[in-house]
């Protein structure tokens, strides 16, 4: 997979991803902006926060039909506790597959699920 951070910075598994500046001239920075804008409305109602607008970057990945991702937990340090993670698809169908961790107490994840994300879904997690 190949990855792009926005805004800011975004340390993962031992990589950090250079933050492209988000400019006003230019067309994927607006497109950018735009989806942090819509993330920050639908959590607005939702979560009570002295952030005004909680979200202020996001990680990008392109990945090719033979690329896979291993089992992680999207648990870094910058992430704030307690904000959803987005994840909107782009073009093809992708496989999501949950399952609990191992130290998990949640009953709410038993066994392994998968989704199949299609173009223009939106997961909020």
């Amino acid at each position: 997979r190949w990855s792009q951070a926005w805004g800011y910075n975004y340390a993962y598994s031992g990589t950090v991803s250079r933050g492209r500046e988000l400019r006003s001239d230019d067309e994927e920075s607006k497109m950018v902006r735009y989806l942090i804008d819509r993330a920050n409305d639908l959590v607005s109602g939702i979560i009570k926060s002295s952030h005004k607008r909680p979200y202020n970057g996001c990680l990008q990945n392109w990945y090719e039909p033979d690329h896979t991702i291993g089992a992680h937990s999207d648990d870094e340090k910058d992430l704030r506790d307690g904000y959803p993670i987005f994840s909107l698809t782009w073009g093809g169908t992708r496989r999501f597959l949950f399952k609990a961790r191992a130290d998990s107490p949640s009953p709410c994840i038993s066994k392994k699920r998968d989704l199949f994300l299609e173009d223009g879904d939106l997961l909020v997690m």
